[in-house]
């Protein structure tokens, strides 16, 4: 939610970004005072959380622990409104967000000022930290390495389909890869790691591939892979329009990956085609 869902009647935010140095003392009392008495052992950091200088909010994971998870969202949102202040609990879609006071990595005591945490709830938390990946102040934005594992799944399903087959591979974040022939699934969506990296022809360790520059290291080793980077700016064309500085960031250390000459000549197709 980018740190916007909490607002004074006159619309200024109740929330501020956390510094780098609070974040994790902020986590751990967090986990301390709200999740352990929840019956939460433990949070997983999802995103960019942790890892930059200020952030806007900060996205945990928690495990629902073989219950349903609208149940689990249900019953946990009820028990942190006996915790906290109701005003500070609220819910959009499959996400609880909790307005929670900063706590002062020097002084480990409670601030002024308060960040949204955005609680996520899922089956492995461990899976879902993988699919929700994110990085630090000046690399590539972890939505771009999520495009391109759509990409990839898109291209894989195009290939398919021109063979004669008709089958259709997406990917959902953080929910994961599904696969249906003839339009009935075949496999149910998983976000194992690993299975996902196989299945979009992606053999690196799945340690190896969390950021996007990651990714397009790997795939630039391995010539099917490179042959399609140049194809990725049309698939994200949308975001090229609506985020030009961040998009702008992936396509030039993609070109830088593979070339000028590379570029022209997936150019000069399309050019062709038209």
């Amino acid at each position: 939610m980018g740190g916007n869902a909490f607002k004074a009647s006159d619309g200024t935010n109740l929330t501020t970004e956390i510094r780098l140095n609070d974040v994790k003392v902020t986590l751990d009392h967090f986990l301390k005072a709200i999740l352990n008495p929840l019956g939460i052992k433990e949070y997983k950091a999802l995103g960019s959380t942790g890892k930059k200088k200020l952030s806007g909010d900060m996205d945990v994971a928690v495990s629902t622990q073989g219950i349903e998870r609208n149940q689990f969202k249900k019953d946990f949102v009820a028990d942190a409104k006996k915790i906290l202040d109701s005003s500070r609990v609220r819910t959009v879609g499959q996400i609880a967000m909790i307005m929670y006071p900063i706590i002062s990595s020097q002084t480990g005591k409670m601030t002024d000022e308060s960040v949204q945490i955005d609680v996520m709830f899922t089956e492995d938390i461990e899976n879902t930290g993988w699919m929700m990946s994110g990085s630090g102040d000046g690399a590539v934005k972890g939505v771009y390495r999520n495009l391109m594992f759509a990409y990839l799944a898109k291209s894989k399903s195009v290939a398919q389909q021109e063979a004669g087959n008709d089958i259709k591979m997406t990917i959902s974040f953080p929910g994961g890869l599904q696969i249906k022939r003839d339009k009935k699934i075949v496999l149910k969506r998983t976000n194992e790691p690993a299975k996902v990296l196989k299945l979009i022809d992606i053999l690196a360790e799945p340690s190896n591939v969390t950021t996007f520059e990651a990714l397009v290291d790997y795939m630039v080793t391995v010539p099917k892979l490179k042959r399609l980077l140049s194809g990725y700016k049309e698939y994200i064309q949308a975001y090229v329009d609506k985020d030009p500085d961040n998009s702008g960031n992936a396509l030039k250390y993609i070109h830088q990956k593979i070339g000028v000459s590379e570029s022209l000549r997936h150019l000069i197709q399309l050019i062709l085609k038209d």
